[in-house]
């Protein structure tokens, strides 16, 4: 499970036992992402104000969305112990030129992301924007 958190410009990733529910943080760098590396958690280059998050039907990757600088995460998702890891240069953000990142438009105030149910494409919701952006997933097969 994935939390965001905002003035943390963060995602937390929390484990839950099924038999208590009880939630636990992951430890060390499988634990978060985040914008700044201030604490040991991994690197996200464009986690301001992130809102929301999504994984993948296959488990595969983890897009948060992130409102201030109106742009998208890709993380590569570790199944073994939920750890997120961006994905490396322009794959790794969806954002306009600013960032080294894939341009994308209609991406201002980036607040929420979903993954349709067969794992074909991502939709981002921009409140700045009025817009929902479609994005085509690549996978690797």
């Amino acid at each position: 499970m994935y939390i965001t958190a905002l003035s943390t410009n963060s995602v937390a990733n929390f484990t839950r036992t099924p038999s208590s529910g009880r939630l636990a943080q992951a430890s060390g760098t499988t634990g978060c992402a985040i914008y700044v590396l201030a604490v040991a958690c991994t690197l996200g280059r464009t986690l301001i104000g992130p809102e929301g998050s999504a994984v993948s039907p296959d488990g595969a990757n983890v897009y948060v969305a992130s409102f201030l600088p109106g742009s998208i995460d890709v993380f590569d998702r570790d199944a073994s112990t939920s750890g997120l890891l961006e994905k490396p240069r322009k794959p790794g953000c969806l954002i306009d030129p600013r960032f080294n990142c894939v341009h994308a438009q209609a991406m201002r105030g980036a607040s929420s992301v979903a993954v349709s149910p067969d794992g074909k494409n991502v939709y981002v919701a921009a409140f700045a924007s009025n817009a929902v952006t479609v994005f085509k997933r690549i996978t690797k097969r």
